[in-house]
């Protein structure tokens, strides 16, 4: 039996095998029996390390299946790429996976999300991530509705979707709050 054979085996059996430096991790549905496992495991252990490591992800396929594992939810394919860690992004998972994470996250959402709500995180979620000297951003999501949509990321704290009351919005002052959070140091009271 090849490494790729083997790979597809345990693909179907719903086993997740990776590679991490010169170790298999593996992680087994629950219940399974793991000795004959690790058996096979580690007489291929050598072919199954360098297929892994052959086995690059390419973004724009990646991405593809991701379109493909969101329709029907309420997930962009982007926020469901972008929740994937480098890890999984470079086992390339199946596109069975990418839907099973994709209802996953999905139902931890919260059900009357308001539109674009979810890009706007994700959209905010890279901002941070470009600029590690920011420890907040927002995004007006719907600056015409009633109240305005604003979608708020505070680095190490997490995401929240703020409406605010169409008469009190006032874009410069949320800017400033913006600003004097984003100084290191700084209280915005």
């Amino acid at each position: 039996m090849n490494a790729s054979t083997l790979l597809a085996e345990l693909n179907r059996s719903g086993i997740r095998l990776e590679r991490r430096g010169d170790k298999l991790h593996v992680e087994p549905p629950p219940g399974m029996d793991t000795v004959a496992l690790r058996q096979r495991l580690t007489e291929h252990k050598a072919e199954l390390l360098e297929a892994l490591k052959a086995k690059t992800c390419d973004k724009t396929a990646l991405l593809a299946r991701c379109k493909i594992a969101c329709e029907g939810l309420p997930i962009l394919p982007t926020a469901l790429y972008e929740a994937l860690d480098d890890e999984d992004r470079n086992a390339n998972p199946s596109l069975e996976t990418l839907r099973a994470f994709a209802e996953s996250l999905a139902e931890r959402m919260p059900k009357a999300l308001p539109a674009g709500i979810a890009a706007a995180c994700s959209r905010l979620k890279r901002t941070l991530a470009e600029h590690p000297d920011m420890r907040t951003a927002v995004e007006v999501v719907d600056p015409d509705s009633a109240p305005v949509l604003l979608a708020v990321a505070v680095r190490g704290c997490g995401y929240v979707c703020l409406k605010a009351p169409r008469k009190q919005y006032d874009g410069f002052k949320l800017l400033e709050l913006v600003a004097r959070w984003n100084r290191k140091g700084s209280n915005p009271e």
